[in-house]
């Protein structure tokens, strides 16, 4: 078990959000009950009748957010190994999340409740400006994607998706 508190340590300090914080931040979260989680492949994390305001951070596995609109079904994005999502769930008093979360994999999560964000923004200015810089992110990421999907052409889609795609280190 402590090996495995020891992964999850680790894969929790290289998150945008744990960077540079102090030492313990990681180790508190980690003492809390229920915040890990285990979820089994196809398990519904959250849907936008069922979510906890907290962020999650991925572990290990994967999990895949889409949005259903009508019969239609959108792949919004994958979370892999320290990615992270809920931040739509965290600070609002909406009662509708955004999107729905399954695990496409058999997955490991670890959830920061919005009681222990809000303590960790107040203690820790470097874990605060993580936070925001992890929410920036989101911002742009979702920025393009709405240009993406509302591209004129097909031609315009094709080069908004095209421009998201990592390149090679040699440039091909």
């Amino acid at each position: 078990m402590q090996r495995d508190i020891d992964f999850i340590h680790q894969v929790l300090s290289d998150t945008v959000l744990f960077r540079g914080t102090a030492d313990n931040l990681a180790e508190k979260l980690l003492q809390e009950k229920n915040n890990i989680v285990s979820a089994e492949k196809g398990k519904t994390i959250y849907a936008p009748d069922k979510f906890n305001r907290s962020l999650c951070i991925v572990i290990d596995g994967i999990c895949r957010a889409k949005n259903n609109c009508g019969n239609k079904s959108v792949l919004l994005n994958e979370f892999h190994r320290g990615d992270m999502f809920g931040a739509a769930a965290l600070f609002t008093d909406d009662n509708c999340y955004v999107s729905e979360i399954v695990a496409l994999t058999d997955c490991t999560l670890v959830f920061i409740s919005q009681e222990t964000a809000d303590e960790f923004i107040k203690s820790d200015s470097t874990f605060a400006k993580n936070y925001i810089i992890f929410l920036s992110d989101r911002i742009r990421f979702l920025n393009r994607k709405i240009n993406r999907f509302t591209a004129k052409t097909p031609e315009d889609r094709v080069l908004e998706y095209l421009k998201t795609q990592p390149v090679a280190e040699d440039g091909h």
